[in-house]
């Protein structure tokens, strides 16, 4: 589906780049979190998934889920507040589903939003997510 990397982004889907995630707002109102695999932040198979447990209440920028591979671990941040009401069990299963299926299998919890439409609009869609994703890709292949 959507690469950041080749410059193809979801329309229907908001973006907080510099943390490398994204939510799609499902048609019950729900929310679905999910990281952008594009090198930036998974350096290889994810091995390990570890959600926030369902019921527990997160604040916009907290961590939704841990993600871990061979030598590195890092925070998925969620970009909504809210309750969380699901967790991928597929990705409990195969953790690297998160990266290798990003866009569908691989999302990583599933939200009831505290308050949706203020947290969107801290987010980027369409032509701007993808001039920011474009913007942070050539920042870290510029040499040091």
């Amino acid at each position: 589906m959507a690469d950041p990397d080749s410059g193809d982004i979801d329309p229907s889907r908001y973006y907080a780049v510099e943390d490398h995630v994204w939510v799609a707002v499902q048609e019950d109102g729900t929310v679905l979190v999910g990281v952008v695999a594009d090198g930036c932040l998974l350096r290889g198979p994810v091995r390990g998934y570890s959600p926030r447990r369902v019921g527990k209440s997160l604040r916009a920028g907290l961590s939704c889920a841990t993600l871990e591979g061979d030598d590195w671990v890092a925070p998925a941040r969620c970009p909504v507040g809210g309750t969380v009401v699901a967790v991928n069990e597929a990705a409990q299963e195969t953790p690297d589903v998160v990266r290798s299926d990003c866009w569908d299998a691989g999302w990583l919890v599933r939200l009831e939003p505290e308050d949706l439409r203020r947290d969107l609009a801290d987010l980027v869609t369409g032509d701007t997510a993808r001039a920011a994703f474009e913007r942070l890709h050539a920042e870290m292949r510029a040499p040091v």
